[in-house]
């Protein structure tokens, strides 16, 4: 979760407030509306209000007042009445990240045990589960799950783990698997937290790998023949293999394999298939699933992640460019040493950033998007706020 310093109230706030808020989210508990709505009056019901976020310079707001959209971590609200009434702040916390799921335990690709056992844990304390069978509707569950006595053949199980929030692994981790013919069922082991500690480097692992993938293009992937991932971690010795496919049951595009010691940091190297090299010269984005499986003294257990893979990016340097341009143009300003840091990428053409700068003498910062479409670029920012 990202963690955004809290600013202090604008100059001239009082102790004392004018203003009550009626709604709204408010700390201790966090919402995972991004753009959250707050509803506040004051004694006068013909009064105007002036709005101020994490310390930006106020601006006339009405109530029901909706945010732009915002990063994850802690925010405030201050609204007073008019331009010269006290101020009444409002701190809040957003939470839109989803824990990651990972099964610690499933059956093997083909097994004669009809009674299937599953164990999983998510990267995130408190977090609850919904399991789907055969593509089936997600019902909730508990782990360790098990489903007995299954038809034989191919079966599919998908886990995915919600906070309490809400926030759903957009990813679900999923295990395949043949029954050849029915059998006894199996004891399974007992999760320790030496386990969950496998599960969380696992998943941090894998978002490691995501990250790469998320920023090259598939000209590059298909000149080096290769992507290396760097900084993958083993806490103990065993095997990390990590293959892309389009989807739970699509060829395998990119694969490798990486075996480690105990407490040793190693490079991943991932290699282009036959079929994903065809597949990687198509125009266009490529929508992947990336499934991270770790092996060790028996142990087995994996993570999955969605990624998109694309052909041409819109470059930093031309994202940098549309920002100056809307901050001069669109908002009078005069941005010196502007700083942009990538926070997503939301398409080939699309960047979600964040940008700090200097203007007469104070720092100032935002989100936003960045766009080009037909060859024009366009930047669509939130509300800036002052920064110490």
């Amino acid at each position: 979760m990202a963690i955004t310093a809290l600013l202090s109230a604008p100059a001239g706030a009082l102790a004392e407030s004018a203003v009550s808020f009626a709604s709204g989210p408010q700390d201790p508990t966090a919402t995972n509306d991004s753009t959250p709505t707050f509803v506040f009056s004051t004694g006068d019901s013909a009064a105007s209000f002036e709005c101020s976020l994490d310390g930006a310079t106020p601006q006339p707001c009405s109530s029901p007042h909706t945010t732009d959209p915002l990063d994850d971590g802690s925010h405030r609200l201050d609204v007073r009445a008019g331009s010269t009434g006290t101020w009444s702040a409002r701190q809040f916390s957003i939470d839109t990240t989803a824990p990651e799921t990972v099964l610690v335990s499933a059956p093997p690709a083909r097994t004669r045990e009809s009674w299937a056992r599953f164990e999983f844990v998510a990267g995130e304390d408190g977090a609850s589960f919904e399991c789907s069978l055969d593509e089936g509707a997600f019902a909730g569950c508990e782990s360790p799950w098990s489903r007995g006595e299954l038809a034989a053949g191919r079966h599919l199980v998908a886990v995915r783990a919600l906070d309490a929030l809400g926030n759903r692994d957009a990813s679900p981790a999923v295990a395949v698997f043949t029954v050849e013919a029915a059998s006894v069922s199996s004891s399974g082991t007992t999760l320790t937290s030496g386990v969950r500690m496998l599960a969380q480097a696992l998943a941090e692992n894998l978002d490691g790998v995501v990250r790469v993938l998320g920023s090259r293009e598939t000209p590059a992937i298909l000149r080096s023949g290769q992507v290396s991932v760097a900084g993958m971690r083993a806490l103990v010795p065993g095997t990390l293999t990590v293959a892309a496919a389009p989807g739970s049951a699509g060829p395998t595009v990119l694969a490798g394999t990486l075996s480690s010691g105990a407490g040793a940091t190693g490079t991943l190297t991932l290699r282009p298939t036959k079929a994903g090299r065809a597949l990687l010269r198509r125009g266009g984005s490529v929508p992947v699933l990336l499934t991270a499986r770790f092996t060790s003294r028996g142990l087995s257990m994996s993570s999955s992640r969605h990624v998109r893979l694309v052909r041409d990016w819109l470059t930093l340097g031309e994202a940098r460019q549309a920002v100056s341009r809307e901050l001069r143009r669109g908002r009078g300003a005069r941005p010196r040493r502007l700083a942009l840091t990538v926070q997503t990428r939301c398409g080939s053409g699309c960047l979600d950033i964040r940008a700090s700068w200097l203007h007469r003498r104070q720092r100032f910062a935002t989100s936003g998007r960045v766009r080009q479409l037909s060859g024009r670029l366009s930047a669509n920012l939130g509300a800036a706020a002052r920064q110490r």
